[in-house]
């Protein structure tokens, strides 16, 4: 080329190591801040989403009481996913059943199971008060027959693990002797109702 040589110079991409370092330093940054926020977002939505489940399973029992002109009951189960579920224990989950005799117990051969649910996550406790501890009993017309009383159900966790289920982010479910339901929002005045 007449003489003229083209020097080719030689260029690399990529990051110099202590660019690398000052990008991970910023990285652990932002996660050290977002990891909390978004834990607790997960555990929030956890008891949300429990306290959810609970008020699906009233309202579908008030329509299926009142579809089907009998009693409705909700009850608390400490197996409910077994072929033979029964009422009663440390309640794992619910079942929600069409009662065809005078309790409020589930028995396969008069009732007819109509949904069955678990509770979502060992960290959450369901405490009911007197009201639905023998079952939430939902007459043909949607009300309830709890002698009057407002059924109560606190959804609560330990978010601290201290031991103890925290009312700070708990929330509540109210079924009035109407049948009409409420959620209460955090912070709730006991998980113990």
């Amino acid at each position: 080329m007449n003489g003229i040589t083209k020097t080719m110079k030689k260029t690399h991409a990529g990051f110099t190591l202590i660019e690398l370092m000052v990008t991970l330093a910023i990285a652990a940054i932002l996660l050290s801040v977002a990891v909390p926020s978004f834990q607790a977002m997960i555990a929030n939505n956890r008891i949300t989403s429990q306290l959810n489940e609970l008020v699906t399973a009233v309202n579908y029992g008030r329509s299926e009481a009142a579809k089907s002109n009998t009693t409705v009951i909700l009850c608390g189960s400490a197996n409910p996913t077994v072929a033979t579920p029964a009422c009663g224990g440390t309640a794992t989950g619910w079942l929600l059943f069409a009662s065809g005799d005078a309790n409020n117990t589930y028995d396969a051969a008069t009732d007819t199971l109509i949904r069955v649910g678990t509770f979502i996550h060992a960290s959450i406790q369901v405490s009911v008060n007197a009201a639905l501890a023998d079952g939430l009993v939902i007459n043909a017309n949607g009300s309830t027959n709890e002698g009057g009383v407002t059924a109560i159900a606190a959804v609560c966790d330990d978010r601290d693990n201290d031991g103890t289920f925290d009312v700070a982010f708990g929330r509540e479910l109210r079924v009035a002797p109407s049948g009409h339901i409420q959620a209460v929002s955090s912070p709730i005045a006991t998980c113990s109702p």
